[in-house]
Parts: C-alpha cells; sequence; structure tokens
C-alpha cells in the first residue's frame, strides 16, 4: 500500500495525468510550477520551479510516478 497524498502531491499528480492527457508528453518543471496546460490555469501557480521539482520526487518516491530519461531529459508517467 502507497502512502497517502498531501493536498499539493494530490493536485500536481492530477496536474500531470492531464498535461499527459492533452498534450501527449510530460510536462517540465517550469511546467508544472505555472500551472498552466493548453493556456487553461489548471492549478495554483508555484513561486518557483523548485517547489514544483520537490513535490514531484516526492510523488516518485511514493511511487504514484515513475521516472524516465531520454537525452537528458527527464519525464515522468503516472504509475498503474
Amino acid at each position: 500500500m502507497r502512502p497517502s497524498l498531501t493536498f499539493r502531491e494530490a493536485e500536481v499528480l492530477k496536474f500531470i495525468s492531464t498535461f499527459w492527457e492533452q498534450e501527449g508528453r510530460s510536462p517540465s518543471t517550469a511546467e508544472i510550477a505555472k500551472g498552466k496546460c493548453n493556456n487553461i490555469q489548471v492549478m495554483v501557480e508555484r513561486k518557483s520551479r523548485n517547489t514544483a521539482w520537490v513535490i514531484v520526487r516526492s510523488l516518485v518516491g511514493k511511487r504514484y510516478l515513475t521516472e524516465h530519461w531520454w537525452n537528458d531529459r527527464t519525464f515522468w508517467r503516472v504509475a498503474q
């Protein structure tokens, strides 16, 4: 059983899932921090990319996201 999520973690996880569905790719940390998908504000904008990175790392650690690498770029997928 996976650990429970905080409100912010759940919000970012839903954003990544929505971004994958609409854009067909993983969002960058800058895109996660902005919180926009197709120029629509989906979640609250974060003040820095580092905040988004910390939340994503937490989601990877809790096994809600899987991390993949391609040409020195990290991308994340929602774990099944």
